[in-house]
């Protein structure tokens, strides 16, 4: 906490009168206000930034108050922005309502009387577990199929409820928008 950080202003911000209010390539400083690092049970991280200072691509410097108000980035990096500015990573829900799903197949597998397995179902049971090798492994037997199938689904449960959570990973150049305290609600930046 208390790190220094550096933002630019990617694109030319202007006052509802469309008066320029910060030019492209002004630069603003503020400091990391508060972060956490992800934990086990899908615990995930998050970071806080506060901005302080502007310096103008002419060298005069001011002072703002304002935090993250949106971050642009792609669904699969999984960032959000709270209320208060907070960055966070997030969990795909798909994946949590999936997890407990994947325990279907074996279970059927087992109340399944028969012991004439069809290879298709053995390899399906087998794929959720060891991937290609658990294919070709399943072919052994209806048991070692389902055993696979459960392994898979435990792997799955354990991924999405139980191992660490993921940490905020912000890359250079990442547009982010800034929520000033004052009228003005917004400046494009993207990170240094």
């Amino acid at each position: 906490m208390g790190t220094q950080i550096e933002a630019v202003v990617s694109q030319p911000y202007y006052q509802a009168d469309r008066q320029l209010l910060y030019p492209a390539g002004t630069r603003i400083t503020g400091t990391v206000q508060k972060s956490s690092s992800a934990g086990w049970m899908k615990r995930n991280g998050s970071i806080v930034f506060a901005f302080s200072s502007v310096r103008m691509p002419d060298g005069t410097t001011s002072d703002i108050h304002s935090t993250v108000g949106g971050i642009q980035a792609e669904r699969s990096e999984g960032l959000d922005v709270g209320k208060e500015g907070e960055i966070r990573a997030t969990t795909s829900t798909f994946a949590r309502l999936l997890a407990p799903v994947s325990l279907i197949g074996p279970s059927r597998a087992v109340a399944d009387t028969t012991l004439q397995k069809t290879a298709w179902s053995r390899a399906g049971e087998g794929r959720k577990g060891f991937g290609l090798l658990g294919v070709g492994a399943a072919q052994a037997s209806a048991s070692t199929a389902i055993g696979f199938g459960y392994f898979g689904a435990a792997k799955r449960l354990c991924d999405a409820f139980i191992t660490k959570g993921s940490n905020v990973e912000l890359p250079v150049n990442t547009p982010i928008f800034l929520r000033l305290d004052s009228n003005d609600p917004s400046v494009a930046l993207a990170t240094r």
